[in-house]
């Protein structure tokens, strides 16, 4: 393997990770920039542009406990892709 494609498989993984934070970054920042009150706790209604923010913004944020997922499945991924580097080498 090249060391392209070692450094583009590592950046999958970390990707994998931390995509739950990507969510939740993308759902304060549109929250913030229609003006609604967005968080874990319930839903408030969010209505803008005829449509209803407010349910799709808060799932987008309970994602973020998705982490607690992904986190350990890209450690033991990544573990697991060290270790075939080094048997194969």
């Amino acid at each position: 393997m090249t060391t392209i494609h070692i450094t583009f498989t590592y950046l999958l993984i970390l990707l994998f990770a931390l995509f739950p934070v990507f969510l939740v970054g993308i759902a304060e920042v549109t929250g913030k920039w229609l003006g609604c009150n967005i968080n874990e706790g319930g839903t408030d209604p969010c209505i803008r542009f005829g449509f209803n923010f407010g349910r799709v913004l808060n799932g987008m944020m309970v994602m973020g406990w998705l982490v607690l997922l992904t986190g350990p499945l890209a450690l033991l991924a990544a573990i697991g892709f060290t270790t075939y580097l080094v048997l194969n080498n």
